[in-house]
């Protein structure tokens, strides 16, 4: 005898097939997580680990501190073993020890903002030129304190914000200084905008969850030193700006855009009653040949048009009678070593003490 079975139940074979799905997926997940484990075991027990980078504010830390790095890090910095050095970020994002936000009274505060320059690619924390600064100045004004609010590859655009940012610390005086990228930096992709799109991305669902921990592992920073290697900027260059063929209307056009910037920012801080100090910064082969490149006479005109005191580390450095090879890192890379920094620290001191508030710094 036949007997008619009865069509399957469409829920229970949905079911079922949802059910499949989700073990499928459970398994995909779980394989992926044991790969990457075992990745970054491997990395580790091979020795090829990358050192821990420094990361920078996400959306909820840029509004809660000044500075641009996420706070509280130490890792480990340099290119190769001959740099290599601690670096320390405070807990109001600036590199450098940690230091109140409400500045005490007496204290004589000074916020140097700028590029790699200021920062200190290459040398520890003590040897930037903001903490040589803040050494010199200490010796004569008893509690003085140098902000370092250097942002590697930075320009005008960024450091602007970077010191307008940095006014809820309460600085006497603001230092920005000009390196000679900063004009083909310009003419390039812009950090800032670059730093705002990333923190728009580690604040969205799923990355906002994740990456507190992958940006401790060594497969991100693995993965974070290829794209670097991949999408590096052509501006970053050690050839100086006058060596590099850019087209003219394009280098007057970014002229103008810094010192448009610079007298925006000159204004914004004449009328809070903070002076801003200009200093120029040459690379080693102005430094070697004894005048700036294509940009720097232009860009120092700017600034004493504006009515800027300023401070010419090229005239500092020459007067100096150092090497070039002792004030810079050649030839392995073109920043400023300890004693270069040093030369320019106390040049900025001296164009810095007369700005004192009264009573606050003794005279040498």
């Amino acid at each position: 005898m036949h007997v008619e079975q009865a069509p399957p139940d469409p829920s229970s074979v949905a079911g079922g097939r949802w059910r499949r799905v989700a073990v499928n997926l459970t398994l995909a997940l779980l394989i992926s997580v044991l790969t990457l484990a075992v990745a970054e075991a491997l990395l580790h027990v091979l020795g090829k680990a990358p050192p821990l980078s420094l990361f920078t504010v996400s959306a909820q830390e840029f509004a809660k501190v000044p500075g641009i790095f996420s706070p509280n890090q130490s890792v480990t910095e340099g290119s190769g073993s001959r740099f290599q050095h601690a670096t320390r970020i405070n807990s109001l994002g600036y590199r450098g020890p940690d230091f109140p936000r409400r500045k005490a009274d007496g204290e004589f505060r000074i916020l140097h903002v700028g590029d790699s320059f200021t920062y200190g690619h290459n040398v520890a924390d003590h040897e930037t030129l903001p903490a040589q600064l803040d050494a010199r100045l200490s010796r004569v004004c008893g509690a003085a304190r140098v902000i370092n609010a250097g942002l590697s590859g930075s320009t005008i655009v960024g450091q602007d914000e970077m010191a307008l940012r940095g006014l809820a610390v309460a600085p006497d005086v603001v230092v920005l200084m000009y390196h000679e990228n900063d004009i083909d930096e310009l003419m390039g992709p812009r950090i800032w905008s670059g730093l705002a799109e990333n923190r728009r991305i580690k604040s969205q669902f799923p990355v906002s969850v994740f990456y507190r921990l992958l940006r401790r592992s060594a497969i991100w920073n693995l993965a974070q030193d290829v794209r670097r290697s991949v999408t590096a900027n052509p501006v970053q260059s050690w050839a100086r700006p006058s060596e590099q063929p850019v087209p003219p209307a394009a280098v007057e056009a970014a002229r103008r855009e810094y010192s448009d910037h610079l007298s925006a920012l000159s204004d914004t801080l004449r009328k809070l009653r903070i002076p801003l100090v200009f200093a120029l910064f040459p690379h080693p082969e102005s430094a070697r040949a004894g005048r700036g490149g294509r940009d720097y006479d232009v860009i120092r005109a700017s600034a004493e048009r504006i009515g800027l005191p300023t401070v010419d580390y090229l005239e500092a450095l020459g007067r100096s009678g150092t090497r070039v090879e002792e004030t810079f890192l050649l030839p392995e890379d073109y920043h400023p070593s300890a004693k270069g920094y040093e030369i320019a620290a106390n040049a900025l001191a001296d164009v810095l003490l007369p700005l004192a508030p009264p009573a606050k710094c003794r005279a040498e």
